[in-house]
């Protein structure tokens, strides 16, 4: 592609707003609250796909702790 800049970058929480040009957030504003915070965290990496400083993908990485079944064991959740 010539002419087009492109790079992935990991997103900082100052620029995640910016993902809205990937996905709706004014749609779902509790599940982009959680993962605003997370990010922040450091609970969720995340990652963008850029061409002409233009967000068009992302991917991610994300940490849990577990949920408590019972006493002190814990069974690590994935995100699906």
């Amino acid at each position: 592609m010539i002419g087009i800049e492109y790079d992935v970058i990991r997103l900082k929480p100052d620029d995640y707003m910016r993902c809205g040009n990937i996905w709706n957030m004014d749609a779902d504003p509790q599940r982009a609250g959680k993962w605003l915070a997370e990010l922040k965290s450091g609970n969720r990496i995340i990652f963008v796909y850029t061409e002409n400083d233009e967000f068009l993908g992302e991917g991610y990485i994300a940490f849990f702790r577990g949920i408590n079944v019972g006493g002190n064991n814990k069974v690590p959740m994935p995100e699906l």
